[in-house]
């Protein structure tokens, strides 16, 4: 399923770059104006799994990734930051301490950025989520090249890179051709300092606080194909405005069965990015059978 909903979304792709090499010698609001890229339908939604099925599982691990796709989401966002040599990490936090047993295998807690890949092989994740303990377990902090090499285009990945640099963006551009991962299946977050690998889609996080002062395509970037919306009291009508911009509307971080059915019935929202994976599916399959 999740292969032809991506077929459609790779034409919007594809109908918004082509607007974006245009806008070197026209004005960029004409051309965004060219072309409708929203009103997806409603069976096109888009479940994301925030930081893999986070409501269960120890987020950013690989048993929460796995767990996401026997749930049927359609992409797992997740968090990179580079070690010292440079190798792209899934974690959230720029410090270890909150995750792993990082006080315990090296006596403080550290940043990601100060010990190499190898060190870092040394940890385990190590917290209690929703009363389970996952201290004694033999998790792993997963590695970028791991996530690749164990998915493939299984799902697809929506990433959000905590340290932008060239060095680490290149090689993570090598490892995606390296796995021959389908540009559909990627979108990297941009946060309007660095650009995103030109050969994948792009989104930005926008907060409920910017919005109001966002009043073109231009404030959004070229650059960029969708747009992931706070959660707020007026999301729908905020979809809609993101929508004319030619923009895919993406809703973060759901929540509650009321936020669920609200934003996953809209015309003007592509998909929702949530911890709790198997509420949201479900609503979903309820939604596409007309509300049965």
């Amino acid at each position: 399923m999740i292969q032809n909903k991506l077929f459609v979304y790779l034409l919007i792709l594809v109908m918004v770059s082509f607007s974006c090499k245009s806008t070197i010698t026209s004005n960029e609001e004409e051309v965004l104006k060219n072309e409708k890229l929203v009103n997806v339908d409603i069976r096109s939604k888009l479940i994301i799994a925030h930081r893999g099925f986070s409501e269960l599982y120890p987020e950013n691990s690989f048993v929460a990734f796995d767990s996401a796709i026997v749930h049927e989401a359609d992409f797992v966002e997740f968090d990179i930051i580079f070690s010292k040599d440079m190798v792209p990490v899934i974690m959230h936090d720029e410090f270890l301490g909150r995750t792993t047993n990082v006080e315990e295998v090296y006596g403080k807690n550290l940043k990601v950025s100060e010990l190499n890949s190898c060190q870092l092989k040394n940890l385990k994740i190590d917290y209690n989520i929703r009363g389970n303990s996952f201290k004694n377990s033999d998790l792993k902090i997963p590695f970028f090249e791991e996530m690749l090499e164990r998915y493939g285009n299984k799902i697809g990945l929506f990433i959000n890179v905590k340290d932008w640099n060239s060095a680490g963006l290149n090689k993570m551009n090598l490892l995606l051709k390296q796995y021959e991962i389908r540009p559909e299946m990627v979108f990297f977050e941009n946060n309007r300092s660095y650009n995103p690998p030109s050969s994948f889609p792009s989104w930005v996080l926008i907060f409920k606080s910017q919005i109001p002062a966002i009043t073109t395509p231009k404030e959004i970037g070229c650059l960029t194909n969708a747009v992931g919306l706070e959660m707020n009291p007026n999301i729908l009508s905020d979809a809609e405005y993101f929508s004319a911009m030619n923009r895919l509307v993406i809703i973060w971080t759901v929540h509650s069965v009321d936020d669920m059915q609200k934003t996953l019935s809209s015309n003007y929202v592509t998909g929702i990015m949530t911890d709790k994976v198997d509420q949201a599916v479900k609503i979903r399959k309820t939604i596409n059978m007309g509300g049965q």
